[in-house]
């Protein structure tokens, strides 16, 4: 077993081990405030160098934080070749729940929940340059919302989220929402595989006319 600290204050820990049939498994912990994307290269490091088979636990348990480090994770477990599953203990809120839904699949243990709410910020500087990014958080964050609630949340319920009303989930709630993401992200993978057999036909087909019209031209000059 081997573990992995960053050297920061706030501590988010990974356990690794070796499974019977010899693929690695590794279990990460954030359980605390989701601080600055430094303070998770060691996790991005392993999920980005896993191999097929490997196993990804991720225990969460946190109020939430830093958006963009939750962004940083989200990429890594999207690209991962792990097994991901996300293990929800206590509450989850805010960037937490991004992270959870981030993965293949997400455990919601009893008494567990989820909270979601719009962000929160501060902006100083003169007049204007507060518009410009206040405007562009707002649009920005919009559309992060959209993508990365999308199936789990309505978009009413994105829209109220985005308004400024917090929603607090329970197990049950969890659980059968998730079940709406993974319907929804086998059928786009069956739509993509779909439309790869298609464009492999027609690349076969492609080729075969190659073939044809190269065996006319040379019968051709042949009779010729």
């Amino acid at each position: 077993m081997e573990e992995i600290e960053t050297e920061a204050e706030t501590v988010y820990t990974v356990y690794s081990d070796v499974t019977d049939n010899g693929m690695d498994s590794h279990t990460m912990y954030i359980t605390s405030h989701i601080d600055s994307p430094s303070k998770f290269t060691h996790i991005v490091n392993l999920l980005l160098n896993c191999e097929t088979g490997d196993i990804v636990t991720l225990i969460l348990c946190t109020e939430g934080g830093d958006l963009y480090s939750a962004l940083l994770l989200m990429d890594a477990l999207e690209k991962t070749k792990a097994v991901t599953t996300a293990r929800i203990i206590g509450e989850v809120a805010s960037a937490g729940t991004l992270v959870a839904l981030a993965c293949d699949s997400v455990e919601a243990t009893p008494f567990s929940n989820f909270m979601i709410h719009n962000y929160s910020t501060t902006i100083q500087g003169k007049g204007g340059e507060i518009k410009s990014r206040l405007e562009f958080e707002h649009k920005n964050i919009s559309e992060i919302f959209y993508k990365c609630y999308s199936n789990f949340l309505s978009e009413i319920e994105i829209s109220k989220v985005l308004y400024g009303v917090d929603m607090y989930l329970d197990v049950d709630s969890i659980t059968s929402r998730f079940a709406k993401v993974i319907e929804a992200r086998t059928a786009s993978t069956l739509e993509r595989v779909g439309e790869l057999e298609e464009a492999s036909r027609k690349s076969r087909l492609e080729v075969l006319e190659e073939e044809l019209v190269a065996i006319q031209n040379e019968i051709l000059e042949i009779v010729s």
